[in-house]
Parts: C-alpha cells; sequence; structure tokens
C-alpha cells in the first residue's frame, strides 16, 4: 500500500518488524525531534525553540541510526489508516514522532557531514525541521602565535576547535613539525593527540619556550591535524607558531647568520673602526660599516663633565648604565645625570647625555657600560 500524508521518525536503528515489536530503548538512538528550529505541537504546529538539537551520529560506524520518511503529501491527502480525517495522526506508529495530514514537500540540503531537512506545506510554511551531523569538522588555530626567548611573552598557544557532532567523544591526531625541535626548543613534549569529551568543542595547547645561547634566528612550531576516519579536516587544517631569538641574538644573526663565525663575538670589532660589536649594537650600529662617529663624546661644560651617547631603545635584552670614577677602579651611578638630548624616541635610537659635577682639584670620569641581560 501506499500513504498520502506525511509521516517522520526520530533516529532509530534495528526495528524491522511491525509496530508491535518498537522496542525504543534498543532501537532508539535519539527520542529527540532533531531540530534546532522548532518542534512540531500536538496542534502539528511547528513551535520555534522547541528544538532538542540535531541528531548526531559518527563517522564511518554501521548501525548508528537513520530518520524514516513517508513524503506523499505532495498532490494529494487521503485519510490515516484508521480512517481518521484528523491534521495530526491519533494513533500513530510508535517510531513516528511527526504525523501530518498535509499538503506539502521535502527540502533536503546536504553539505558535507549535514543534512538538513524540512517539510514544507502548500503555502511555504516550515512545518517541519530536523538535522542529521555526521561526524565532527576539526580545525586548529594559532591564539597567541609568538614566543620569546627573552621578555614576558614565553608562550605560544593553539586551539583545535571542532564542530557538528560535539556530543560525541572523540580523538583528533596532529603531527608536529616546524624548525623549532620539540623538547630542545620548547616544551612539554607534545604526545600528538587530543582527545573531546562530549560536550567539549575545543582544546588548548600551551608551548612554552626554552632560552638558549645559540645564534639561531625566529624558529617555528607547526603542529597539523592528520587525517582519521573519525572526524573531518578543515580547509587550513595546519597552524604555526614562531620562536623568536634574544633581540641580541636575533641582531647577531641578521649581520652574521647561523652560529658564532669568526668576528662574531660581542667584544670583537668586525668592521675594525674601534667599536665592538656590543657597542654597535647598543647604539643601533652597523657591525659591517666602519663607523666610529657612534662612539660617545665627552666635554667639560660649566663644571659639569658631560658624555653625549646613542641609546637604541629597542634592544630590550640590554642595559644601559653611564657611571662616573674618581681614580678608574670603583665605579658608581651615584650622582650621574641622565636625560634625553633632543627628541625622545621610546622605540628607537635616541641621543641621550650624563653628567656628573666635576670635584675642585680631583680627576672625574663617566664611561657607558652595557649589559647583556640573561
Amino acid at each position: 500500500g501506499h500513504s498520502h500524508a506525511y509521516e517522520r521518525s526520530m533516529l532509530i536503528d534495528g526495528h524491522y518488524g511491525l509496530s508491535g515489536t518498537f522496542d525504543p530503548v534498543t532501537m532508539a538512538k535519539d527520542t529527540g525531534n532533531g531540530s534546532e528550529v522548532g518542534g512540531v505541537d500536538g496542534a502539528g504546529n511547528l513551535v520555534p525553540g522547541a528544538g532538542d538539537g540535531a541528531y548526531e551520529k559518527p563517522l564511518a560506524t554501521a548501525n548508528e541510526g537513520a530518520v524514516y520518511i513517508t513524503a506523499g503529501s505532495s498532490g494529494k491527502l487521503s485519510n490515516w489508516d484508521n480512517g481518521s480525517s484528523a491534521l495530526v495522526n491519533p494513533a500513530p506508529h510508535p517510531v513516528m514522532i511527526v504525523n501530518l495530514r498535509l499538503l506539502g514537500s521535502m527540502v533536503i540540503d546536504v553539505t558535507r557531514n549535514t543534512m538538513h531537512a524540512q517539510f514544507l506545506d502548500s503555502n511555504g510554511n516550515i512545518r517541519d525541521d530536523f538535522t542529521i551531523l555526521k561526524g565532527s569538522t576539526v580545525n586548529i588555530t594559532a591564539t597567541d602565535d609568538t614566543a620569546g626567548e627573552f621578555g614576558a611573552d614565553t608562550t605560544a598557544e593553539f586551539e583545535v576547535s571542532r564542530t557538528g557532532a560535539t556530543g560525541l567523544p572523540i580523538t583528533v591526531n596532529y603531527l608536529v613539525g616546524g624548525t623549532a625541535a620539540n623538547p630542545a626548543d620548547y616544551t612539554p613534549t607534545l604526545g600528538g593527540a587530543v582527545s573531546f569529551g562530549v560536550g567539549q568543542t575545543s582544546d588548548t595547547i600551551t608551548i612554552t619556550r626554552v632560552p638558549d645561547t645559540e645564534v639561531e634566528g625566529p624558529e617555528t612550531a607547526i603542529l597539523s591535524l592528520q587525517p582519521d576516519s573519525a572526524y573531518l579536516l578543515d580547509a587550513s587544517p595546519s597552524a604555526v607558531a614562531t620562536i623568536q631569538d634574544k633581540p641580541s641574538d636575533a641582531w647577531l644573526f641578521t649581520f652574521f647568520g647561523p652560529g658564532n663565525p669568526p668576528g662574531s663575538g660581542w667584544s670583537d670589532d668586525f668592521d675594525g673602526d674601534r667599536v665592538i660589536n656590543l657597542f654597535e649594537y647598543g647604539t643601533g650600529g652597523d657591525p659591517t660599516i666602519a663607523d666610529a662617529s657612534i662612539l660617545p663624546s665627552v666635554t667639560v661644560d660649566g663644571g659639569l663633565l658631560k658624555m653625549v651617547y646613542r641609546r637604541d631603545n629597542s634592544k630590550a635584552d640590554l642595559i644601559f648604565r653611564p657611571v662616573t670614577s674618581g681614580d678608574l677602579t670603583g665605579w658608581t651611578q651615584s650622582g650621574v645625570t641622565d636625560t634625553v638630548s633632543g627628541t625622545p624616541n621610546p622605540t628607537g635610537v635616541e641621543t641621550r647625555e650624563a653628567s656628573v659635577p666635576m670635584s675642585a682639584g680631583d680627576r672625574d670620569f663617566l664611561r657607558l657600560e652595557l649589559e647583556l641581560q640573561p
């Protein structure tokens, strides 16, 4: 026989006999209405906001349920098999949660792992709605994509997230790559998998940089989600975080390359201009181009011993310390005034003047000390 009505089941599996053999405990996978839009009430109307949520099924797994539909009312209506002509079947089949004696048609849209179905009446009104989500789609992003070997930014962070059937537990596998070595350049040792519990939509992987004294330039940590039958991959399944060298090591890398080639030591004078590399670094100089003009200059003015020097404020791992002495053996900052001379530049090179009152009949000295922070 056939039917000229609309009937739709819950998500079921294993029910192949007559209506009296249906066992909701063993055969119903989800007794809800499967809708993210609304639910059909006893009068046959779709009530917005009364949805129980989409049906969810795992990928590549048999016997996880199906929705059965009789859509025979697109051109003709007939009474229910009990003879009733009511809009809603007064004695429905036990698996059918929506029963409408109403002219209309089904609209089904499928996008990747999502099937969305609706029954529209002859006036275009939505009278039933449900969605089936098959498995999760997983994604990874670098929510904090930098860490440094110096300063407060010691960590980078990745977020693995999923959409779709988030009510099911899954384990997502990933591959660790990039130019940074784990755990030599960052910790902890990554295990290559993230497990999602029921209802969990995201998890965080935090890496902490391991400082070193190697001149190596920026290094990358790349996490790439791996294909698996248990989930689908987003269009961009990899994320990158960069571990920056200390500012001083990055400077050496820029001018001398990786490692410690001859002439690249901090006390070396690579370009032979009487300015060691450490002073080139601190004053914004170029260690490959001779330029002695960046050295501090000392003058006597109005009873003050003055030293004018350049300071590159972008060098966060360097301490500038103007100090004074009367005998070239004991040096101190006590009594030294250090101010900006000219236009301040808090993020770059500025000119500064350090001064100290001269002692009558005594010798006075000023010098600039530079100290690299570990």
